[in-house]
């Protein structure tokens, strides 16, 4: 149903029709308990759908479409739609959620993207979060999890700790 749907926004002469077909795209898209597919499927599919967005609103249900399903490719496509202003503020919120959600899987790209907006963010409160999650990057704390045996738990945490530039012994 998907493809007729594509056909049908891409091809519609009425903007109503037009504006109808691409929501049930994306919504079919965005449909987790029907459709059991990777989150970069889904990122691709949205992609493919974002020149059918000539509207505001359309725009809005794929970024939020793409913040529900973290992944790479996804905040790379919402960093670019956040160039356009009817939209920013909606880009900048699904991009923080896909960047926290992608701080434990890809740091580096998360990082970089929270430290955008951290700076660059128009929403006092995307920046203010945006910033607390950068604070995690730079933060000079570690941990290591439990081990099995008491004894052991000094001399790893005191092994991996000192390799950094200042090292801190915990015992």
């Amino acid at each position: 149903m998907m493809p007729d749907m594509f056909k049908l926004a891409h091809d519609a002469g009425e903007p109503n029709l037009r504006a109808l077909a691409l929501e049930g795209y994306v919504r079919l898209a965005c449909d987790h308990e029907r459709l059991n597919v990777a989150p970069q499927q889904r990122v691709a599919w949205l992609k493919h759908a974002l020149p059918l967005a000539a509207r505001a609103e359309d725009k809005r249900l794929i970024l939020a479409g793409l913040a529900a399903y973290p992944h790479p490719d996804g905040l790379k496509l919402v960093e670019k739609v956040s160039e356009d202003a009817a939209v920013k503020a909606e880009a900048e919120i699904a991009c923080l959620q896909i960047a926290r959600a992608l701080v434990a899987s890809q740091p580096g790209l998360a990082e970089a993207s929270l430290n955008r907006l951290a700076t660059n963010a128009n929403d006092n409160g995307v920046r203010t979060n945006a910033q607390a999650l950068v604070k995690q990057f730079t933060s000079r704390w570690l941990c290591a999890g439990p081990t099995a045996s008491p004894a052991k738990r000094g001399a790893i945490c005191s092994t991996w700790l000192s390799r950094r530039s200042n090292p801190v012994w915990v015992r």
